[in-house]
């Protein structure tokens, strides 16, 4: 069964001392390059990071999660950028794709990535949703099987259990708490652009789409990441998105929560380029990265 190979099977191992020994510089983030296009409509702004990969290297799409933008995967992109091609999409409606009034569900922003990919000549590329990212990525693979070579799903939502909105909150205020200091700052300006009212109905479609129903079919091999800590997308529910998945492997970084990306991307970098890189793909993993204080692992 799918759930037993999940937490029997392995893929390399992910350590603290392991990636201690990869990690790799960051670039300056003024090298990052910014686009605007319209697609079917809409203003759709997106960033293309500096590689010193080569030039047929593979190509990362990077999609963001609720209420925030694409500004808050700069960090894991100039690690990525080493090895790949990373665009960073800001979703209509999000970050600097303003497009006052407009609204979208999770399918259509679906469409909206679709449409982007024909746009700037991408017909594959490894898809990398965080949060409600993960829920428009997937829903895009439904849709257009092709365009994805491989997936990631980082802390992804919704945890059925969290579909009431005081859980909700409380979930996303205890993760707040134990975030970086200066992701409030990016949230409190993505939230500004976003605005109460967009950001309320956003909210409904997310909690309405529910990407556990779609998982079994998607056939693409998936990293799914999560936080030990995080909240919002406890690592009970991100383990059994991985269980849902007919090719997964899931991995838990210790000591980080919902935003693992931005607080560690350093590691969740070389958890990605590790499993993208794997001589088997189609293994399952339950693997934790632990600093070497952490004795407990999920």
């Amino acid at each position: 069964m799918r759930g037993e190979q999940t937490s029997l099977l392995h893929t390399r191992p992910f350590t603290w001392a392991a990636l201690r020994r990869t990690r790799l510089p960051a670039l300056p983030r003024e090298a990052i390059e910014s686009y605007t296009l319209t697609i079917r409509g809409l203003r759709v702004f997106y960033r293309l990071a500096p590689s010193s990969a080569s030039e047929d290297a593979p190509t990362i799409i990077l999609v963001h999660g609720l209420l925030v933008s694409g500004r808050y995967f700069l960090r894991l992109a100039q690690q990525l950028s080493h090895f790949y091609r990373v665009y960073i999409v800001d979703l209509p409606g999000f970050g600097k794709s303003r497009n006052p009034g407009i609204v979208l569900d999770v399918a259509e922003s679906a469409e909206i990535v679709y449409a982007w990919m024909q746009a700037v000549n991408l017909e594959r590329a490894i898809l990398i949703g965080q949060s409600m990212g993960a829920q428009v990525v997937t829903q895009c693979i439904i849709n257009h099987p092709q365009v994805a070579s491989r997936l990631v799903l980082i802390s992804p939502t919704m945890d059925p259990r969290a579909r009431w909105f005081p859980r909700l909150f409380a979930g996303w205020l205890w993760n707040m708490l134990r975030e970086p200091p200066i992701l409030y700052q990016l949230l409190v300006a993505d939230f500004v652009d976003c605005g109460i009212p967009r950001f309320v109905r956003l909210l409904r479609y997310a909690l309405h789409d529910h990407i556990e129903d779609r998982l079994a079919l998607l056939h693409v091999p998936t990293l799914v990441i999560a936080g030990a800590g995080d909240t919002l997308s406890p690592v009970s529910w991100s383990n059994r998105v991985a269980r849902l998945l007919p090719h997964a492997t899931f991995l838990v970084i210790t000591g980080h929560v919902h935003d693992v990306h931005f607080s560690a991307p350093a590691e969740t970098a070389q958890a990605i380029h590790t499993f993208l890189t794997s001589d088997n793909q189609s293994e399952y993993a339950l693997r934790a990265v632990a600093k070497p204080d952490d004795t407990a692992h999920s």
